[in-house]
């Protein structure tokens, strides 16, 4: 993947309390002073600008690791408490003079967004640390911290309404029935992030664990240096042990360098011995896992050039980036730039990636909401990052070191339409469907999905096709065979045949969001961690039966007292 394109947005919830974060921000801030006197006149404003220039320092620091830029916006829309940014003293007037100045000084390179109106190709700005910032993280040792956090969600920020645009509505103009809710919800939903806070959520992906190369090298670096997950252990093939004193202390050797680990075992006295013996560096697990993938999973070989098309006057940042070749297993990826996103895709076992051990502990669990236009449509639950993990990871959660269990609701929205209209299905909807052929199941759950969720039959086409490609799964991507696909189920399922392309999502999503909230509270009354995946969920195994029952519960609370059907995952 190239550099440019596989910038991280700029996040304006890191933290890091390190003091030598904190020294280092703070001499690049009075530098800035020296430059521009007048800059701060209030205690105020130094506080607020020394906060923003942290938080652009933070984002550089992770940016810097994971081998990537930062993308960040130059507009002012940007910057409103509203927006995207949107904190107190992150605004427009404050951070885009700081990062100005900081190209000025030489320690940040950018290049400013552009937009190609003839091939509709939109990049916003992206900036990256130079050779001299780079060389004060090394006089700062800050290579060798553990130290990128992320705050928890403000309060008012865990109910969100937001307009077709992605910008927020406030809920007080839908009426005091609303504004009512709004806080009922607020009160749940901090209550549940208080209470599931206080459990460890861990993953111990075993070296038969399927992943794909995009996990590795984009989902879950960013999650550890982004500090919302630790890695707790990491075994590759550059992996070494040490042993002194009758003690063991862990390591890894990347090119002609040694490191030790100060997170693995092994006493103080004994790491410092193996250091000065070894001339060995300062490391943590995060350090580790990401030398171990810059090196063996990605190439970065920028090549900088000025785009001269009368679409932009600025610089551009064309890369050429590769994904290499993991082990004598994977030879898919070439280094050609010949690579496809699919084959980024290809789920193979952790060992192929010469990994042998790899455990991880979640330090974000909290949820929010995220409502769609008006208050009762859509609502579902999202941040905690284990809802966007593969399945194939999820099946690795330990929780509060006990194993899990996940259950899922068969069919949910088919189901839930069916139930809408007072019929009591019971079926499963895929078995007439693929009854000549059971390889098509996967076909006909695309299928169906996205015709229930789009506006029109040319959107679902569309997005049948895209999903179907994605997910690699073999099919004549015709529009003639997926409109036959899609006649074959409004035959098979009449009833529910008016509901397609008629953009249910939003009042489905708001069923399923009632149905995650009794859940949920459910959970939290009963004091058992309970971790949801929109329309499955996960408990520790000895919890499965309340859980099962809890779940027909609430469906049957919000789904007029029809019951549903449940699979359970693992």
């Amino acid at each position: 993947m190239p550099f440019f394109e596989n910038a991280i947005e700029l996040d304006t919830y890191l933290i890091s309390d390190y003091p030598e974060v904190k020294s280092l921000a703070g001499r690049l801030f009075q530098e800035l002073i020296n430059i521009d006197p007048q800059r701060v006149k209030t205690k105020t404003e130094e506080y607020r600008s020394k906060e923003t220039l942290k938080i652009i320092l933070i984002n550089l620091i992770v940016a810097n690791d994971m081998a990537v830029a930062v993308r960040y916006s130059r507009r002012t829309s940007s910057y409103t408490r509203n927006s995207r940014y949107g904190r107190i003293y992150f605004t427009f007037k404050r951070v885009i003079p700081i990062i100005d100045t900081l190209i000025g000084m030489g320690y940040v390179e950018s290049w400013k967004g552009y937009y190609n109106r003839k091939d509709d190709i939109r990049r916003e700005s992206r900036m990256a640390t130079t050779e001299n910032l780079v060389r004060l993280f090394k006089e700062y040792e800050i290579f060798g911290l553990d130290y990128i956090g992320v705050s928890p969600p403000d309060i008012e920020d865990l109910i969100q309404l937001r307009d077709e645009k992605g910008d927020d509505i406030e809920f007080d103009s839908f009426g005091d029935k609303y504004k009512a809710n709004k806080a009922s919800m607020t009160d749940d939903l901090a209550r549940y992030n208080e209470f599931i806070s206080n459990h460890e959520v861990s993953f111990i992906l075993q070296p038969e664990t399927e992943v794909h190369a995009l996990f590795l090298n984009q989902i879950l670096k960013r999650l550890v240096n982004k500090g919302i997950v630790r890695i707790t252990d990491f075994e590759a093939d550059v992996f070494m042990r040490f042993e002194i004193d009758r003690e063991i202390v862990y390591g890894y050797q990347i090119g002609d360098d040694t490191y030790i680990l100060m997170d693995g075992p092994g006493s103080e006295k004994a790491k410092k011995r193996i250091q000065t013996y070894r001339k060995a560096q300062i490391s943590h697990y995060r350090n580790y896992y990401n030398k171990y993938t810059n090196s063996t999973l990605y190439q970065d070989t920028r090549t900088l050039t000025t785009n001269t098309t009368s679409n932009t006057t600025s610089n551009t940042l064309p890369i050429t980036g590769t994904l290499i070749e993991f082990s004598e297993q994977y030879q898919a990826v070439d280094t050609s730039m010949t690579t496809t996103v699919k084959e980024e895709l290809k789920k193979r076992p952790l060992s192929d990636f010469g990994i042998n051990h790899l455990s991880f502990v979640s330090l974000y669990q909290y949820l929010h909401r995220v409502f769609n236009t008006y208050p009762d449509n859509g609502g579902r639950f999202y941040g905690a990052w284990h809802i966007n993990m593969p399945k194939e990871v999820r099946r690795c959660i330990v929780i509060n070191g006990e194993p899990a269990c996940e259950l899922d609701y068969k069919a949910h929205h088919i189901r839930m339409l069916y139930h809408e209209l007072e019929i009591d299905y019971k079926d499963d909807p895929y078995e007439e469907l693929c009854r000549d052929d059971l390889n098509q199941r996967a076909v006909y759950k695309i299928v169906s999905l996205v015709s229930i969720n789009a506006d029109t039959r040319q959107v679902a086409v569309k997005g049948i096709r895209k999903q179907l490609r994605d997910k690699g799964i073999p099919f004549d991507y015709t529009d003639k065979s997926i409109n036959a696909c899609i006649e074959k189920f409004c035959e098979i399922h009449k009833p529910i045949a008016g509901f397609l392309n008629t953009g249910q999502w939003g009042y489905l999503q708001y069923k399923d969001s009632q149905i995650t909230s009794h859940i949920l509270t459910r959970m939290v009354k009963e004091g058992i961690p309970c971790l949801p995946v929109h329309d499955s969920y996960i408990v520790p195994a000895k919890h499965e039966g309340l859980l099962q029952d809890t779940m027909i519960e609430a469906y049957q609370k919000v789904m007029y007292g029809f019951s549903p059907a449940i699979d359970k995952e693992f």
